[in-house]
């Protein structure tokens, strides 16, 4: 039986492992955390993700279906004006350890079929690993490093909490403010609630107190501290997404498979796994569906450094919201930016939003 090793047990290194055992191989999974989930200090959370939940289970050969809950409505606001988008195609997806958390569905799966777990193993250099093995290993910097991927710093502070059945179910909201050129969303299903505050710059004190501010006024939700981590994006170069470096082959957010405007990286870690379990028998073929998937990322690059520096980017934002069909096409590169995502999920997500006014807390 041949045998080969994942460094992370993240969505993509589960999903290379699960497809890898079907087709008979001895899979050992190296760990760096104590157990499923990751690093503590980020899970349990909640993301949310444009997603096809019935053909991206029918893609990694496992259904996940369940642990993909309809987002029913979004509500954000660009500054002080609010929104709403009502559009099915967004998910929610919980990360962790917890029973409800997609990584347990993945887990389950491949015990199934024999996946062999190593948890708590930390991995120095690349090289620990034969050649041929995939490497998985999530946001953190070290390992992008070892592989000379180029990567963005990411800097966030988030607030979690389990609630009672209530008004915070499937509740999910977005700021954009002057705090961050990224974003703060907040997420409720499963009982737990959380928020994240994050920025490919520092965050700033006043800035965290603010947006504190703005979730008491406007969600009913008062939480005096925030937790704070670092991490890495895939997301250093306009070339970046890789299935191959060296004698290795990547996974997860490590491959770039990484809408690198918003950040959207569940839909493309899932479709890394199965793409990097491919290359190990398949290589062309893999590249070829990588490359394909993959295919609109430079733009989607390009798009977003033209934001970092258009000091008019929250105005943008507002006139895309609020006269779609004129925006229709900056809309479409938009949504282009999800490798393999939905198709035009965001120029449609638009039509659908409206304009409800100001919003409390100003």
């Amino acid at each position: 039986m041949k045998r080969i090793h994942i460094a992370g047990a993240g969505l993509g290194g589960m999903v290379a492992a699960m497809n890898l055992a079907r087709r008979g191989y001895e899979v050992h999974v190296i760990e760096a955390a104590a157990g499923l989930g990751g690093v503590g200090d980020f899970h349990p959370s909640l993301h949310v993700t444009p997603i096809d939940r019935q053909w991206m289970s029918g893609f990694i050969g496992c259904d996940i279906s369940d642990a993909l809950v309809e987002a029913p409505e979004l509500r954000f606001w660009i500054q002080q004006h609010l929104y709403a988008m009502h559009y099915p195609v967004l998910c929610f997806v919980e990360r962790g350890d917890r029973p409800t958390a997609l990584d347990q569905v993945l887990y389950r799966n491949c015990t199934e079929q024999g996946v062999k777990f190593h948890f708590g193993v930390r991995l120095k250099r690349p090289t620990e690993l034969p050649p041929g093995s995939i490497f998985a290993c999530g946001l953190h910097p070290l390992m992008y490093q070892e592989l000379g991927i180029p990567f963005q710093r990411i800097y966030g502070s988030y607030l979690a909490f389990e609630f009672d059945a209530g008004k915070l179910d499937r509740h999910l909201r977005c700021y954009f403010d002057d705090y961050t050129r990224d974003y703060f969303y907040a997420a409720g299903v499963n009982r737990l609630w959380y928020g994240l505050l994050f920025g490919r710059q520092p965050l700033t004190d006043q800035g965290r107190a603010e947006c504190l501010r703005q979730i008491e006024a406007r969600e009913g939700v008062q939480i005096k501290e925030w937790r704070h981590i670092t991490g890495c994006t895939p997301t250093g170069s306009i070339t970046n997404p890789r299935l191959f470096t060296g004698k290795y082959l990547l996974a997860g957010s490590m491959s770039g498979m990484m809408d690198p405007f918003f950040l959207f990286g569940i839909h493309g870690a899932l479709l890394s796994g199965k793409i990097a379990a491919t290359a190990v028998e398949q290589p062309e073929e893999a590249l070829r569906l990588f490359r394909h998937l993959n295919r609109h990322y430079w733009k989607a690059y390009l798009l977003r450094q033209g934001y970092e520096v258009n000091p008019f980017g929250f105005a943008l934002f507002r006139n895309m919201t609020e006269k779609p069909r004129l925006f229709a096409p900056l809309q479409m590169l938009l949504g282009l930016g999800v490798p393999g995502g939905p198709r035009d999920w965001f120029r449609q997500a638009s039509r659908t939003t409206v304009r409800l006014g100001a919003g409390a807390g100003n």
